[in-house]
């Protein structure tokens, strides 16, 4: 049975083209779906981040206390964040939180 299958394929070329594209669509699928999957944080050097600082430094028993001063330049020099953004300047996503996991 499985060799009149074959034979009856090889005698309709039109037929053996359509069973190899059938099987070459969930191929190209598998393919790129791995390609986006495999390293996923291998790029992330090249992901732009931007920190808006609204902090107001506060008094707190008896101490003064402004992270967000203190944050911004360790966050600049070890991640390479941009902390001195005006926030006009801040992309329009981000002040709507579009662009925020």
């Amino acid at each position: 049975m499985i060799k009149a299958e074959w034979w009856y394929l090889k005698q309709h070329k039109l037929l053996m083209i359509v069973l190899f594209v059938i099987m070459l669509i969930p191929s190209i699928y598998a393919v790129t779906f791995l390609k986006s999957m495999w390293d996923p944080y291998g790029k992330l050097s090249d992901l732009p981040v931007a920190v808006v600082n609204h902090d107001h430094a506060v008094d707190y028993q008896g101490q003064h206390l402004a992270a967000g001063q203190t944050l911004a330049p360790i966050c600049d020099t070890l991640m390479g964040w941009i902390s001195k953004l005006l926030v006009p300047k801040v992309p329009l996503g981000a002040s709507r939180r579009e662009n925020t996991i």
